[in-house]
């Protein structure tokens, strides 16, 4: 901002005009949308589909294609884990294996516990798996917003720059 004001750019008109710009570009891609789908419900972008790209954006890195890249991945694939994981430990602790000690921390398997936080039916006290992910998205992006400002990608260049140097960090 600063920068574009020292060379002579007017920061209001320039902010409304690329608010204008990225507004016509997201209508035309909604219409596009619209034509491909053929029906579009309102219901399928809602605060959940907001705090997801919030959490991309947090996550990943702000600033930075890979860090959004990152962020992408990381946010997308994080469900499917959360839930492979619940079920992995649900059937720990069904079978009494060898991780049924942590199933039995994490995993409330009927109404009578009260250690566990998911519920893999849904039914009862403690937290669905869907319920469960938007806490973790909440939690990560206050884990990152304070412990890595930069994100996954600030992570990555850490271990990039630790790697540079390798064997000879003087």
């Amino acid at each position: 901002d600063i920068a574009a004001e020292v060379m002579g750019v007017n920061e209001v008109r320039g902010k409304t005009q690329a608010f204008a710009i990225s507004s016509f570009y997201a209508g035309i891609c909604g219409a596009l949308l619209g034509v491909v789908v053929g029906q579009v419900i309102p219901e399928s972008w809602d605060l959940v589909l907001s705090v997801e790209f919030v959490a991309i954006i947090l996550i990943g890195g702000a600033g930075t294609v890979a860090g959004t890249l990152m962020g992408t991945f990381f946010v997308m694939t994080m469900p499917r884990v959360v839930e492979n994981l619940t079920q992995f430990l649900t059937t720990q602790v069904e079978d009494g294996g060898a991780f049924a000690w942590l199933g039995n921390l994490i995993i409330r398997t009927s109404p009578d516990d009260y250690i566990g936080i998911i519920s893999p039916d849904a039914a009862g006290p403690g937290l669905s798996i869907f319920q469960f992910n938007i806490v973790l998205f909440g939690v990560l992006i206050i884990v990152f917003l304070i412990a890595e400002p930069l994100g996954l990608y600030g992570i990555w260049i850490k271990i990039r720059n630790y790697w540079k140097g390798w064997p000879f960090s003087y």
